[in-house]
């Protein structure tokens, strides 16, 4: 199985999500963009399995426990906001899913 690449855009009234399940091997790469008329979106990462997974949102890959990535435990949320576009990292040591959404996080 390949690393997933996909895009989110949320636009002024609209959300976003992708659900995907990570190959165990390869950081997925989700690119989330904001519409014009906002100034950032509210994302949130979702752990839909019952192991660890870590993530970035700077555009790095996310390397499993590294520095600089953040964890998020088996059934539990991180919240997180994006500003313009950014490539979010996605990585686990097996295959386990997840969820990322995303919504406007302002009015404007």
């Amino acid at each position: 199985m390949a690393a997933n690449v996909e895009t989110i855009t949320v636009t002024a009234a609209g959300r976003g999500s992708v659900h995907n399940t990570l190959d165990g091997t390869n950081a997925d790469a989700i690119t989330v963009n904001t519409a014009a008329a906002k100034s950032a979106v509210l994302a949130t990462l979702k752990n839909r399995s019952a192991g660890d997974i870590w993530f970035r949102w700077d555009g790095t890959t996310a390397v499993a426990a590294a520095d600089g990535t953040y964890h998020v435990g088996a059934g539990e949320n991180y919240p997180f906001i994006v500003n313009g576009a950014s490539v979010v990292s996605i990585i686990a040591g097996s295959a386990l899913a997840y969820s990322l959404q995303a919504a406007p996080a302002t009015d404007g």
